[in-house]
């Protein structure tokens, strides 16, 4: 080729020109926008090969010029594709670098647009076909919208920190915790707090028990939390519907039992205290997805969703276990756990928030004898979960298994609506443990009144 005639280039191809002409022609342009292109944005054949040896000798740190780029043509023997004309031609194109960042804006709009009608075509292709199995076509569309998704998130289209700049965000973050020590999503508890500093960003958090541990209401416990916060929230609940989870917050902050809601009805006394509150429910910050058997690649492109459409702060799942394998995948039920907990894991990074996810533990603590205090070896499906966590809590009643009384730690006193909280792995500090009250009627725990007893868990007995 050896002129470029505008009038036969999309108006796509006339963006990607005008970009590669910025980068041919200024030297330094390209580490403004290096983080943000990509080979397969080009859709012309000639710019996609000027593309490849920008990029390679940026990453050389040799100069990107008009000399240096001829002679990687004639290297790799590509001067039929581009010749020398082609690329004087380009160079010539743009005389300014000011509208290089929005070009390189538009140019991945335009991609992202192209992709999703070469996506949509490829579906409407597949469903049309009678032999297309309509599950394998779900699942085709789902693992398109999450690459689409995907695509919003992670760093290929971000700015990148330098080290210097992540420096700086850490000094600046140390300094701020003076004038503001809490600095994850709050919770009432004080164990979480001071384990933890409150739910962190990019952190999984486990919080596992056996049933009739209280689970649920621990959750309802710190959606409250963040909500009082001001945090938007999200919520996949798995074994309970919507409407179920909506009794139980409303419960939490009306403090009117559970049973007055499903079995007994509301006294005019309880009517009156409900009618109090129901502005202040309806405008709760929350989005819940009562999905039943959500696959890991379902559960993470409707949390990006969420993260779009709702901006939330903070992410429940209800739980861990009910997240049901993919299709096709011929492994047992070990290893989709360790694909879900991976997949949890990563919504959290990507997302940057802090994803709680509860869990079950297996039979194993019933069988035993003593006090029956849950281990990490508990866990179902074990070694993946802990590995890819960063804390793990488990609850714990002593009252369910008929013991009426505490141990030595907590020196023999009366269990009675009390939970024990155990962080039996923190990634990023101290093992604690610490009890609190319990009312599940309203789906509520809460420190003990005037005390605030922390102890380091024993790790022969708990961990």
């Amino acid at each position: 080729m050896n002129h470029l005639d505008l009038k036969l280039l999309s108006e796509r191809e006339k963006i990607e020109l005008d970009i590669i002409s910025t980068l041919v022609s200024y030297h330094n342009s390209f580490s403004v926008v290096a983080d943000k292109l990509d080979k397969y944005l080009f859709s012309k054949y000639e710019f996609v090969v000027l593309f490849e040896i920008i990029q390679d000798l940026f990453q050389r740190s040799v100069r990107i010029d008009l000399i240096n780029i001829s002679t990687e043509l004639r290297k790799r023997k590509l001067l039929g594709a581009v010749d020398e004309v082609f690329l004087i031609n380009v160079t010539n194109y743009s005389t300014t670098t000011a509208n290089l960042e929005r070009n390189v804006f538009l140019l991945v709009e335009l991609a992202t647009k192209d992709q999703c009608v070469k996506g949509f075509n490829e579906l409407a292709n597949l469903a049309n076909d009678d032999s297309t199995d309509v599950f394998e076509l779900r699942d085709r569309g789902f693992k398109f919208f999450e690459k689409i998704l995907i695509d919003q998130f992670t760093s290929k289209f971000s700015n990148r920190k330098t080290f210097k700049d992540l420096i700086n965000i850490v000094k600046t973050k140390a300094i701020s915790i003076k004038d503001n020590p809490m600095q994850g999503v709050y919770s009432s508890l004080s164990v979480i707090q001071k384990a933890i500093g409150g739910w962190q960003k990019t952190d999984l958090s486990i919080v596992a028990a056996r049933p009739g541990m209280g689970k649920t209401a621990f959750m309802i416990q710190c959606i409250i939390d963040a909500l009082k916060a001001g945090m938007s929230v999200g919520v996949f609940s798995l074994e309970m519907s919507s409407e179920q989870l909506t009794t139980r917050i409303s419960t939490n902050i009306t403090k009117i039992p559970n049973y007055s809601f499903i079995r007994l009805g509301f006294t005019p006394g309880e009517e009156k205290v409900f009618n109090q509150h129901q502005n202040h429910l309806e405008n709760l910050k929350i989005e819940m997805d009562d999905t039943a058997s959500l696959s890991i690649t379902d559960l993470r492109i409707r949390a990006k969703t969420m993260k779009i459409q709702k901006n939330i702060d903070i992410l429940f799942v209800d739980y861990l276990q009910l997240i049901s394998g993919e299709k096709g995948n011929k492994g047992n039920r070990e290893q989709e756990i360790s694909a879900i907990s991976r997949g949890l894991k990563a919504i959290a990074k990507e997302l940057d928030i802090p994803v709680i996810a509860l869990s079950q533990l297996s039979r194993s603590v019933e069988s035993r004898g003593g006090s029956k205090r849950p281990l990490l070896s508990d866990l179902r499906e074990s070694g993946a979960i802990e590995q890819d966590a960063d804390e793990v809590l488990f609850l714990y009643r002593p009252e369910y298994y008929k013991i009426d009384t505490w141990l030595e730690d907590y020196n023999n006193e009366k269990a009675t609506n009390q939970a024990e909280i155990i962080i039996a792995k923190n990634r990023h500090g101290g093992l604690l443990a610490d009890r609190c009250m319990v009312d599940l009627p309203t789906s509520r725990f809460y420190d003990i009144p005037n005390e605030s007893v922390s102890i380091t868990a024993n790790p022969d007995e708990a961990f």
